[in-house]
C-alpha cells in the first residue's frame, strides 16, 4: 500500500515533466494531462493517493503553467474556476476509487473465506491438469500438503481405473459438448489408500471463448461408499439367509400383491418367483378350507389388522391343487408415517402335524367309544350278579358273588337292587 501511495504522489511530477516538454504544443491547455493524472493517482493510491495526487497536481499547474508563471498569483479571478473544478473532480475520482477498492477487498475477502473454509474441496485446475490453487479441505481429503499437491496434476493422484472416464469428460468439456460434468471417482492418497469423491467440474473460458481453466469441487463420499458397501453385503447375506431358509417367506403389499417369493415357497407351492410376484396372494388361499371355513376375506383382514394375525394357522393351496396347512408369522412393514406398507409373512408347513393331530383325535374318539362300551358291559355284569345274589338269598342260600367292590356303582336303570 505504501508503494502504491508513493506512485500516486510521484505521478503528478512525472506528468508535469512531460507537459513541460510538450508545452509549446499544449499551451494554453494547462490541465490537459493533469486530469488523467488525477484519475490514475486515485486508481493507484485510492482515497489518500487520489487526494494527494490531485493536490500536488493543482499546485504544479498553478505554479508552473498558469500565468503569471513561477508564481501562485492569478492574473484574473476567473482563473480560480478551473482550479476548483480540478480539485472537485480529483476528490470524486479518489472517493469512487476508494469505494471500488473497498468493495473489491470485501469481495476478495468473502471469496477467500469461501474458498478456504468450504466444507468441500475446491481447486482451480490448468488445462494440462496441474493444480493452480487448492484449498485446505482438498489437501485434507487427499492427504497431501498444499505445496506438495501443487507440484502434481490431477492425473497423478487419480486412481488408474477411473482416469480414462475423467479424461473423456475433460475432452468433451473442452470440445464444448457440455458445460459441466459430475462423476464419482477415486483419488490415491499420499499414504497409498483410496478415497472416493464426488467430482463436479466446470470450464471457465476467456472473453474470446477459448478455454482458460477448470473449477473443480470435490466432495468426500468415502463414508457413504462404505455404508453402501456394507448395505450391499448385508442385503446379500439377508438374501442368502432368506433363500436358504426352510420356511416359506413372502412379502406382499397392502393391496395383496406379492412382492417377494423365496425359493422354499417356490418349491412348496409350485409357482416360480417370476410367476408369483405381482399376483394376488389369494392365489395361495382357497375360498374355503377343508373344514368348510370361509377364507375369502382373510388376506384383506390381515392387511387391515396385522396385529390380530401375528401368528396364524390356515390352509393353503398349491399350484397342483394339493392343500397344505401352514403356520404363518406375519409382521407389518410400516412407512415413515406409520402406515402399513407391506406384510412380511414367514410360513412353516405343518400338514403332517395337522394330520397326526387328526389321527390322534380319531383314535381318542374310538378309544372313548370302546371305553364307554366296556364300562356298559361291566355294569350289566354287575347288575346280573346282583340279581343272582338276590335269587340266592330268596332261596336261603349264600350269595355266590362278592359285590362289595361295586357298592358305589350305580346299576343300570330298571335293575333290581340287592
Amino acid at each position: 500500500m505504501k508503494l502504491r501511495l508513493l506512485l500516486a504522489i510521484l505521478l503528478p511530477f512525472a506528468v508535469c515533466g512531460v507537459q513541460w516538454l510538450l508545452w509549446d504544443y499544449l499551451d494554453p491547455y494547462a490541465w490537459f494531462l493533469f486530469f488523467p493524472a488525477a484519475y490514475f493517482s486515485a486508481w493507484i493510491g485510492g482515497l489518500w493517493g487520489g487526494l494527494a495526487g490531485t493536490t500536488i497536481g493543482t499546485l504544479l499547474v498553478w505554479y508552473v503553467f498558469m500565468p503569471p508563471p513561477s508564481s501562485f498569483a492569478l492574473d484574473a479571478p476567473t482563473a480560480t474556476f478551473p482550479i476548483l473544478v480540478f480539485l472537485v473532480m480529483g476528490a470524486l475520482f479518489a472517493f469512487f476509487f476508494e469505494r471500488l477498492r473497498q468493495a473489491q477487498a470485501r469481495g476478495e475477502t468473502r471469496f477467500e473465506a469461501t474458498f478456504e473454509q468450504a466444507a468441500v474441496g475446491i481447486a482451480l485446475v490448468a488445462l494440462d491438469g496441474s493444480w493452480l490453487r487448492v484449498n485446505g479441505k482438498l489437501c485434507e481429503i487427499v492427504g497431501y500438503g498444499h505445496d506438495e499437491l501443487l507440484e502434481r496434476t490431477f492425473q497423478d493422484i487419480t486412481y488408474r481405473d477411473d482416469l480414462e472416464q475423467d479424461l473423456e469428460h475433460v475432452r468433451r468439456l473442452l470440445a464444448g459438448d457440455m458445460t459441466t460434468y459430475a462423476m464419482e471417482k477415486r483419488y490415491l492418497r499420499k499414504d497409498g489408500s483410496l478415497v472416493w469423491v464426488k467430482l463436479t467440474v466446470a470450464l471457465v473460458r476467456k472473453p474470446d471463448g477459448s478455454p482458460d481453466y477448470f473449477i473443480s469441487v470435490i466432495e468426500d463420499i468415502q463414508a457413504r461408499k462404505e455404508s453402501e458397501a456394507d448395505a450391499i453385503a448385508s442385503e446379500q447375506r439377508y438374501r442368502e439367509l432368506v433363500e436358504s431358509a426352510n420356511s416359506a417367506i413372502l412379502r406382499w403389499a397392502p393391496d395383496g400383491r406379492i412382492a417377494f417369493f423365496n425359493t422354499f415357497a417356490q418349491r412348496l407351492f409350485g409357482w416360480r418367483a417370476e410367476e408369483a410376484i405381482g399376483e394376488a396372494v389369494s392365489l395361495l388361499v382357497p375360498a374355503q378350507d377343508s373344514s368348510g371355513a370361509d377364507l375369502t376375506g382373510l388376506v384383506e383382514d390381515i392387511a387391515n389388522h396385522p396385529e390380530r394375525y401375528l401368528n396364524n394357522i390356515n390352509e393353503n393351496i398349491c399350484r397342483d391343487g394339493r392343500r397344505v396347512w401352514m403356520h404363518w408369522t406375519n409382521r407389518a412393514l410400516r412407512d415413515a408415517h406409520g402406515e402399513v406398507a407391506g406384510i412380511l409373512a414367514v410360513g412353516n408347513d405343518i400338514t403332517e402335524q395337522k394330520q397326526a393331530e387328526e389321527a390322534l383325535r380319531q383314535k381318542n374318539e374310538e378309544l372313548e367309544r370302546f371305553n364307554q362300551a366296556a364300562i356298559g358291559r361291566e355294569l350289566q355284569m354287575i347288575a346280573l350278579k346282583r340279581q343272582v345274589n338276590a335269587l340266592s338269598r330268596q332261596l336261603g342260600r349264600e350269595p355266590p358273588f362278592d359285590l362289595s367292590f361295586a357298592q358305589t356303582v350305580e346299576p343300570p336303570a330298571g335293575s333290581p337292587v340287592p
